[in-house]
This record gives structure tokens, sequence and C-alpha cells, in this order.
């Protein structure tokens, strides 16, 4: 069964790639050249799954590329844990069908691996406040999360937000706003904070 629209909305997705043929994305990629061809054609119909990696590629929403839903650059992300004590991430179920913690809509343009954590308690006061939004993006080099402020994976399996600070012997300091200085650590990954949504606050008369 084709679906002439969603074929519409791969070749939009593409253009908007900046690949002017369908082959240019071909090879990029290193797609079967068939099987994209007729994807996007309308030829072949495709499934949620190749959506998801169509969309990944030319960093579109898969929402609305898959179904038409939203808007081509906005996707709603899924709230994937909290951040505690200590700058501590407590990730939820790795279920990605369970959207029963909430859901905010992502910012215009940050798709991919972004996912949304939610500040909890005032440990983290003034920078972060009770129920502020993180929405940190895919993982990137040491090199390039030096200075930033990123969710860390620690070599103990321990996940925590802190300002990265690379040292000369290959390990890391990880610093934050009201907790100890860690020196001396073996990250595993780095995630950088790519956005924030703060909490409406209420404010006293």
């Amino acid at each position: 069964m084709t679906d002439d629209a969603k074929a519409l909305r791969l070749r939009t997705a593409r253009e908007k790639a900046g690949y002017e043929k369908a082959i240019d994305a071909v090879r990029a990629f290193g797609w079967p050249q068939s099987t994209y061809l007729g994807h996007e054609n309308g030829s072949r119909g495709f499934k949620d799954d190749a959506a998801k990696k169509y969309a990944r590629a030319f960093k579109v929403s898969p929402e609305w590329l898959a179904f038409g839903r939203g808007q081509i650059n906005r996707r709603t992300l899924r709230i994937g844990g909290e951040v505690g004590a200590g700058a501590v991430v407590l990730p939820f179920d790795a279920d990605q069908n369970d959207w029963t913690r909430g859901s905010i809509e992502g910012p215009p343009d940050l798709l991919g691996d972004a996912l949304p954590l939610v500040i909890r308690g005032d440990s983290q006061s003034p920078v972060y406040q009770d129920g502020d939004i993180v929405i940190i993006d895919g993982a990137v080099s040491a090199n390039e999360a030096d200075g930033a402020e990123c969710v860390v994976e620690l070599a103990d399996g321990r996940k925590l937000l802190k300002m990265v600070h690379l040292q000369t012997n290959g390990l890391v300091t990880l610093e934050s706003y009201n907790a100890r200085i860690m020196m001396d650590q073996a990250v595993e990954a780095f995630h950088p904070v790519a956005w924030v949504k703060r909490a409406r606050r209420k404010h006293n008369d």
C-alpha cells in the first residue's frame, strides 16, 4: 500500500535538508538506492522505523514525516527523567512508548536524540528551579563537551548534570552549582544541554 502524501513529505524533507536530488541523499547516507527511490516516489510504502531513520537524517520531526502531524521542524519529546539533589539524573523507564510521565513540544530544529529532563528540588538554585526542564542532545566527544554543561555518564553507571572540564590526563573535572567539585572522573558519554524551558513562577504581590 502506497501513501502519496507521505512520499511527498519525504521529498520535502530531503530538499529542506539540502539534497537537491534523491541520489545525493542515497549516496550521503549509504541507503539502498532502489528502496529509497521507491519510498520517495510513492511506489513503495515505508513503515515507522524507516520514517524515524529518514527524519533523523534530514532533521525533521518523525511525527510529521510519518503521519503529517505537527510541524516539520518541531516534535513532541517524551520526558525522560528527573534531575534531583546533587545534580543526579534519575532516568525513567527506557520504554520509548511510555508517555505517562509527560511530554513537551521541542524547540524548532532540535530533533534527533533530544531528551527532556525535569529539575526537582532547589539544590541547583539559582541557576535552575524546581520544575525547569533541560533538554539534552545526543552524545558528543570529550573535546566538544569541554567547558559545556552536560549530562555525563560515569564509568560506575551514575548520570549527573555537570559542567565539564577536561584534564590533561584524559580524566574529567565535574563542577556543579551547589555540590562539591568532582575531580579525576572517568566519563563514558557526554550529552550537552541544548535548551532550557523555565517553569512558570509564582509571584507574590
